[in-house]
């Protein structure tokens, strides 16, 4: 007896209105902490806040109220063959419970990051290919789904002026070899694929780059993935700064130019069309210690210690950089969203009263 007493009495309390309180108290209090402090911040002890074990374990009480009570909700709706307003609030619970399952889901698992992609390029989707990501306190590296991403081409809208009005990449997803999706990605119109989302945040040029000896023979070449400037802006403004030129001891700043002219000595943009590319180039050594600088295109080049000359190489791909979302408890939230509204619909609706029928 005492035993059954004391599991009621804890039953009552997890299912209280009062707890329900104090956990909605509680999380709204974190939230705004989460918000107002930087998650950055490594000198801060609130930095990770949605990652603390206090906020998950808060989190999991709160839910775990809510599905007791949406179980007491729905016995007594059946017990009292309730009409659809009753009805109303007992699917609202159970769209409620959704909502907090996908919330919980999304802050555990859910992640996010920048991922780049050369055109031909095929790079696999795994944490170490990422230039930044953010992973929920649930989520592991072995998570990732480690399918293939590609570009497989790339189309910039141009303006009357040349300068880009948007840019559209096709993207595809390669899993065993075989392409398993593919979209044209531009802005508002991301490739999605299982629970990832792959929206277009930047592109750019990638020219090849060439070092060759005295003889003329190539001894290196490298495609550098620019930086650029957003769509509509002043054209031909494609660039790269303190980008090491892997096993060599060079590192060098570009500014590269899709389509320019000369005036005066100085390199002018005219269009971002793929015309007539050059670039200027200053070389460092790992020193910082500046070394050589001048203007390079495949057909010229600016000379490096040793007789050696850097230039472009004779070809010049583009990339795409995609945010990457994968959040598994999306689904589920937006389910949960759209029952609520069903049991608010429901609930509102007074002069309809629907018996449940006994067995």
């Amino acid at each position: 007896m005492a035993k059954n007493y004391y599991l009621k009495s804890l039953f009552y309390f997890l299912k209280s209105k009062q707890l329900a309180l104090v956990t909605i108290f509680l999380l709204t209090v974190l939230s705004v902490l989460g918000m107002i402090v930087s998650q950055d911040s490594a000198d801060v002890a609130l930095r990770r806040v949605f990652a603390s074990w206090w906020f998950i374990v808060t989190a999991f009480v709160f839910l775990l109220n809510l599905f007791l009570c949406t179980v007491a909700q729905l016995r007594l709706s059946v017990v009292r063959r309730a009409g659809l307003h009753t009805w109303g609030k007992t699917v609202f619970h159970v769209g409620l419970v959704l909502v907090a399952v996908g919330g919980f889901v999304s802050t555990g698992f859910k992640m996010s990051g920048y991922f780049m992609v050369a055109e031909g390029e095929i790079r696999p989707e795994v944490h170490t290919n990422y230039r930044e990501i953010e992973e929920g306190p649930l989520f592991s590296e072995k998570m990732h789904q480690g399918f293939a991403v590609t570009l497989l081409k790339q189309s910039p809208v141009y303006d009357r002026q040349g300068r880009v009005n948007y840019i559209r990449s096709k993207v595809a997803i390669i899993e065993e070899g075989k392409t398993v999706a593919a979209h044209w990605v531009e802005k508002g119109s991301p490739l999605i694929y299982k629970n990832y989302r792959f929206f277009y945040y930047l592109a750019g040029f990638a020219p090849m780059v060439t070092i060759r000896d005295s003889n003329g023979k190539i001894i290196y070449q490298t495609f550098l993935l620019l930086n650029t400037y957003q769509e509509g802006e002043k054209p031909a403004a494609y660039s790269v700064t303190g980008q090491p030129l892997y096993e060599t001891p060079f590192t060098v700043d570009l500014q590269f130019f899709p389509d320019a002219r000369q005036k005066n000595g100085n390199l002018i943009g005219v269009s971002d069309r793929l015309l007539n590319p050059v670039a200027y180039i200053t070389v460092y050594d790992r020193t910082k210690k500046k070394l050589a600088e001048g203007i390079i295109s495949d057909k010229q080049g600016v000379l490096l210690p040793g007789k050696q000359t850097i230039a472009l190489g004779s070809e010049v791909r583009r990339w795409v950089g995609l945010e990457v979302v994968n959040d598994p408890g999306a689904r589920i939230l937006f389910a949960g969203f759209w029952v609520s509204l069903f049991g608010l619909i429901m609930f509102f609706l007074k002069g309809l009263q629907l018996r449940i029928k006994e067995a």
